[in-house]
């Protein structure tokens, strides 16, 4: 199922070839550009481009970037460029290759919650307050008491 915004997109109608130049063509990428300057969805079409672009490497122009400029931006806002292990329907366990299965509600559950950019669910977020209330509880205060340096 398509987008609504598409049927409002300045590329409409024009060929698809000129929207996906060859890497090496400057003059293309640029016709292309241009083309998506004059777009009223281009917010949209941009969006679209960086969500395709996380999950496959795709080529061509999305809301006037390149595959390059692309790049650039997801390395910026530091997001996954394309999905990385799945995790299974149930989100309750993680699948570390070569060991077992992490049930969540532990601390390297809510680790693994953080390496796949997921919002770690609420088993995690206890057993990791717990963690740190433990280690906070476990390491030296330093003295509150000013000394007088003479």
């Amino acid at each position: 199922m398509k987008p609504r915004w598409i049927d409002r997109a300045a590329c409409r109608g024009v060929d698809p070839n000129l929207m996906v130049p060859e890497k090496s063509d400057l003059g293309a990428i640029q016709t292309a550009k241009e083309i998506c300057a004059t777009c009223p969805v281009k917010q949209e079409c941009r969006d679209y481009g960086l969500n395709i672009h996380r999950q496959a490497d795709l080529d061509g122009v999305f809301g006037g970037l390149c595959k390059i400029e692309r790049l650039r931006i997801l390395r910026k806002e530091n997001l996954p460029r394309r999905r990385q292990t799945p995790m299974n329907s149930s989100a309750t366990r993680f699948y570390s290759p070569g060991k077992e299965f992490v049930p969540c509600g532990t601390t390297s559950a809510y680790v693994r919650h953080l390496r796949y950019n997921e919002r770690p669910c609420e088993a995690c977020k206890r057993a990791h307050a717990e963690n740190a209330a433990l280690y906070r509880a476990r390491r030296p205060r330093p003295s509150r008491v000013k000394q007088n340096v003479a």
